[in-house]
């Protein structure tokens, strides 16, 4: 099986194939979990450092 991987070109991209692959991260509850909680932090931490950035200057 690794072999007939190492032996496709790269014109054998098939996107339908990628795009599934991908979609079945969402199928394990765990994994989804893991990616929805680091998009989330993510965020959170986005809005603090403009929040942060935004404050007046007082003079």
């Amino acid at each position: 099986m690794l072999t007939s991987s190492l032996n496709r070109s790269a014109l054998d991209f098939n996107p339908i194939n990628t795009i599934a692959s991908h979609m079945s991260y969402w199928q394990d509850e765990d994994v989804s979990h893991f990616i929805i909680s680091q998009l989330l932090s993510r965020k959170k931490e986005d809005e603090k450092q403009k929040g942060d950035l935004q404050v007046p200057l007082r003079i």
